[in-house]
């Protein structure tokens, strides 16, 4: 494979990696360059990241936030260490990343990647500067992979999902949502809210599609909604996870590995011998609010926006409401059902009319009035 590479190199004279978009540095309103875009720009005019192109692309270039579907072989020397090519052993499908902020791409294979088009296979030389040795590598280096060593790649770019439809939603960002449908409200659920949805669960197929899987495990799509309460187990967490960012009537895709789709108890888990990711349809019906008691509960104010005026109380005064309340009382804007805002006033007051009385009396915030 190495000989391949250099002769596959030699037959297109070395080029010499370089970025599509502009490599000019960005300037801060002091006219401050940005020392790291010059170092960047001086690398790949080096050879920091040599590439060869095996097979065109066509389409858009993706940009900083597209969801990016690759397939990859990784390794150093003449031989492959990691691949998710089925005919090296791997699983056979495309991996996800977010240009710019996934944590498990290389630097060098960013780069790259912004380059091609939906389509395009290429082959790299990458300098360890911009491999395991580059600062945005914060986890593991793979086993027989050094952090000196200049790694040999090949990657090819499946897909393109425009930044705007995705959103990582836990924290290892490997677990991706992607909006179909837009729903019709603002407020999203949260532990331990009520939900209720149309579920399919999926394995991806044996076709190279890296969304839309077609290897059903398990359906709630018509008739009877699936109903859980989130942050109780009963959902797997990328499931859980991804439906605290949507709302009502919201359609969307969501992509996670294996163990992200595992261990809720009303969905079983995918096959453990399977692609290693799973994949969520889901369609957020309604929810509901879950207070002290178990007692559910729609507040149209929860989870608002608002201001709130939050006086001292008058001299000799216990707190609460009275002629004095707004005299020397200035505004404060927090958002409602976050835990942020009291039920109730200190010092054994009634709580006041209006806003503070959506919450149960009692219920705790963190404005430490």
């Amino acid at each position: 494979m190495a000989s391949a590479f250099q002769s596959c190199l030699a037959l297109l004279q070395l080029q010499v990696y370089r970025e599509t978009l502009e490599l000019q540095p960005n300037v801060d309103e002091k006219g401050i360059d940005d020392e790291a875009d010059f170092q960047q720009a001086e690398d790949l005019s080096k050879g920091a990241i040599l590439k060869a192109t095996l097979n065109e692309g066509s389409g858009e270039v993706p940009a900083t936030n597209d969801l990016v579907f690759l397939h990859l072989r990784i390794g150093k020397g003449n031989s492959y260490l990691t691949s998710t090519r089925p005919e090296d052993g791997g699983q056979g499908h495309p991996q996800p990343f977010i240009l710019g902020k996934s944590k498990n791409l290389l630097k060098g294979l960013e780069l790259a990647v912004r380059g091609m088009r939906r389509g395009e296979r290429a082959v790299l030389d990458i300098q360890p500067g911009y491999a395991y040795q580059h600062r945005t590598w914060v986890l593991d280096i793979p086993p027989g992979l050094r952090k000196g060593d200049t790694i040999h790649a090949e990657v090819e770019l499946v897909e393109v999902v425009p930044g705007r439809t995705v959103r990582a939603v836990l924290a290892a960002e490997d677990t991706f949502k992607v909006t179909e449908q837009a729903g019709r409200d603002f407020e999203t659920p949260r532990a331990p809210y009520k939900v209720k949805l149309h579920l399919r669960a999926s394995t991806p197929s044996s076709d190279d599609r890296p969304l839309g899987a077609s290897q059903t495990y398990f359906t709630m799509q018509s008739g009877t909604p699936l109903e859980a309460t989130l942050g109780s187990g009963q959902l797997p967490p990328g499931l859980d996870a991804a439906l605290h960012s949507m709302v009502r009537g919201e359609r969307s895709i969501v992509t996670c590995p294996h163990e992200a789709a595992s261990g809720g108890t009303l969905v079983p888990d995918p096959d453990a011998s399977g692609s290693g990711r799973a994949e969520f349809a889901i369609e957020l019906l309604d929810f509901t609010q879950v207070q002290a008691g178990g007692r559910d509960t729609c507040c149209k104010f929860d989870c608002c926006a608002a201001g709130f005026q939050f006086p001292p109380p008058p001299t000799g005064q216990s707190p609460g409401p009275g002629p004095d309340w707004e005299r020397g009382a200035g505004q404060d804007d927090h958002a409602t059902g976050r835990g942020c805002v009291p039920g109730r006033l200190p010092g054994g007051g009634q709580p006041h009319p209006g806003p503070l009385a959506c919450e149960e009396a009692g219920h705790g915030g963190g404005l430490g009035v």
